[in-house]
């Protein structure tokens, strides 16, 4: 305890004032090198030098601090309309949030599979793509269909791709992947077996390697073109 006293006095010598940028870009930094469910307030006192009380000032809690993290990371993927046509529009929307998640894969969840993030999430993000939606021709019911439609294959592809690989005996586990993979029953599943060379490592559930290291970047755009053909599909119904 001493010595982390001690680290912290030393750290406050020389570092800047704190302020909420300084807290948020380190609970950045934290999530990116150990994950969400490891972030912890104690941990980012540590990274800061600083007591926890000090974070109070600038941030009430984790709930909000996470929801600044997830608001910073994906806050310039929605772009400027500019008279763009809807489909160009939203298949930039897919791409910016894509590579802001490649950057941060492990911010993603807080988007789509927590709703801390709602607390602080840009809405030019909504407008632009209801925006988007609503050039396609959408109103009403479907436009309230068709924005969860996009909403829900943007970050549930993402997060699929880009979900972490267990950290403890990484190479035991992909290993053990690959074997199975490779023990497939032609009989009982035989058109897994067919396809495989085509799918291992490239498919989901059938991979060893996430999106940072095996990127599904023909599979994206291929699933792009199958979102903006289901919009088109949803007005024309």
């Amino acid at each position: 305890m001493a010595k982390s006293t001690d680290t912290r006095r030393r750290r406050a010598a020389t570092k800047p004032a704190l302020t909420r940028q300084i807290v948020i870009d380190a609970a950045l930094a934290q999530i990116d090198a150990h994950g969400v469910d490891a972030f912890n307030l104690r941990a980012l006192a540590d990274r800061l030098g600083v007591y926890p009380t000090a974070i109070y000032w600038h941030v009430p809690n984790k709930t909000a601090i996470l929801a600044e993290v997830a608001a910073a990371v994906f806050r310039d993927v929605a772009p400027p309309r500019d008279g763009r046509a809807w489909r160009d529009y939203l298949r930039l929307v897919f791409h910016r949030y894509r590579e802001s998640a490649r950057r941060h894969p492990n911010v993603a969840p807080l988007v789509g599979a927590q709703l801390v993030g709602n607390v602080s999430i840009d809405f030019d993000f909504v407008e632009g793509i209801l925006g988007a939606l609503v050039d396609a021709g959408l109103a009403g019911a479907k436009l309230s269909a068709g924005y969860n439609a996009v909403f829900a294959s943007l970050i549930g592809f993402v997060i699929q791709e880009f979900s972490p690989m267990p950290e403890d005996d990484t190479a035991q586990w992909q290993s053990a992947v690959q074997q199975r993979l490779l023990g497939v029953d032609p009989e009982r599943h035989p058109v897994l077996a067919a396809n495989l060379p085509l799918l291992a490592n490239k498919a989901f559930v059938l991979r060893w390697q996430n999106g940072s290291e095996a990127p599904l970047d023909a599979a994206f755009d291929a699933f792009v073109g199958q979102v903006i053909a289901g919009v088109e599909s949803l007005r024309d119904a």
